[in-house]
């Protein structure tokens, strides 16, 4: 990858980190104030900086996403989990019966013994909190689904509708077209619906809800876009209109080698991205959690290169919410003619 890519500092080391063990099992119910320390019966190799997934052993599975903040302490007044770290919470989910299993982070929870920590890799680490934050988004948008349909409503400056029909103008006449998170299906879903065999993803199930309705003739599958498989040369063209903000922006990589591996020989790829540099923000939107990341335009046109795609067109835009402004960066890019990138691992 480019070194824009890798503009923001790598955190030292990525772990996991056991809670609610035996009959210290975590009530289902997570308040994300609480995640503010960690402890270990023995001097843990944290330091100030690394990143954590933070793990319900008796649900077996994983619930939060936090930064340490300190150096570990010894406490000689407990008896019993004497060292302890101060963390806080980046990203958190409000239920663990909702929660994805830890193996979402590419971890069996056979493989984690008596541990109260371990040490990830930066993939495990990714995976984890691209499952995390779409569930965060997936459970927002569901619980947002009237307010959000009203607030789209006031968003001017939309051009998704006028690219897709300049992009269907130069597709077959019935094209293959998969969708990466349609939402309650805008204009541009319904055209691409009316003019090819469309298949849709969505994590939230009150916007595919309002899809149906909308786009009759649409395959509507409830998923998380990153997690969703398709084989070669499936699709004349992928879009994602105003979702990958929602994306980890480590998880983009993979994706991109995903859709490129999707795509039919000159196939299209249409999407927006984010428009600048934001690491990963969790908190309110619309009176419900959601998660929002990305990169600055250059890092986002490397990753698509990167992914063996060739990019058309990028152009930065501007439209106009009810809050204000906002910049979304729009790339149309294209397949090789006939060399076929290789299945991503």
């Amino acid at each position: 990858m480019s070194d824009a890519s890798n503009s923001s500092s790598e955190p030292l080391e990525r772990w996991l980190l056991v809670r609610g063990r035996g009959d210290r099992r975590l009530a289902p119910m997570v308040n994300a104030h609480e995640l503010r320390a960690h402890s270990s019966t023995r001097r843990p190799s944290v330091q100030r900086g690394d990143l954590a997934v933070c793990y319900a052993a008796g649900w077996q599975s994983i619930f939060a996403v936090v930064e340490v903040t300190g150096e570990p302490e010894n406490d000689p007044e407990r008896t019993r989990w004497r060292w302890r770290f101060p963390i806080r919470p980046l990203l958190a989910l409000a239920d663990l019966r909702d929660a994805p299993p830890v193996e979402a982070a590419g971890v069996l929870p056979r493989s984690l013994g008596r541990h109260s920590y371990i040490r990830l890799t930066a993939d495990q680490y990714a995976l984890g909190r691209a499952a995390l934050a779409a569930h965060v988004v997936g459970a927002g948008y569901d619980a947002m689904a009237d307010r959000f349909a009203a607030w789209q409503a006031d968003i001017g400056g939309m051009s998704g509708p006028r690219r897709t029909k300049r992009l269907l103008a130069r597709l077959p006449e019935r094209p293959d077209v998969l969708e990466l998170g349609v939402g309650a299906g805008a204009e541009q879903s319904r055209l691409l619906a009316e003019r090819g065999q469309l298949i849709a993803v969505d994590v939230s199930e009150q916007q595919l809800r309002r899809a149906r309705e909308r786009l009759p003739g649409a395959k509507l599958l409830h998923a998380d876009l990153q997690a969703v498989d398709f084989p070669a040369r499936r699709f004349d063209a992928v879009m994602s209109f105003y979702a990958l903000n929602h994306v980890p922006r480590e998880s983009l990589r993979p994706l991109l080698e995903h859709v490129a591996h999707w795509l039919r020989p000159a196939g299209w790829f249409l999407a927006a991205f984010a428009a600048s540099d934001l690491e990963g923000w969790h908190g309110d939107f619309l009176g419900a959690p959601s998660f929002f990341s990305g990169y600055v335009p250059e890092v986002n046109e490397a990753l698509v290169r990167e992914a063996g795609l060739e990019i058309v067109e990028s152009e930065v835009e501007t439209i106009h919410e009810p809050e204000g402004a906002a910049r979304f960066h729009w790339v149309l890019a294209q397949a090789p003619p006939e060399a076929h990138p290789a299945a991503p691992s």
